[in-house]
């Protein structure tokens, strides 16, 4: 979709084209964020995991 969004002539645009544009570019970021929450969260797993396993 930033590819998209970096093509598009917003003038030539409706209002209600730019608004689904602007969801579509929303829903991307929010996937974005999703993605790295994940991560994060598999990140702190191992390093608990690791901890527990160094501290028996």
């Amino acid at each position: 979709i930033m590819d998209e969004l970096k093509e598009t002539d917003f003038m030539d645009l409706t209002w209600q084209e730019s608004i689904g544009l602007l969801i579509d570019s929303q829903n991307e970021i929010i996937r974005e964020i999703n993605t790295i929450n994940e991560l994060n969260r598999l990140a702190i797993n191992a390093a608990n995991n690791n901890f527990l396993r160094t501290t028996k």
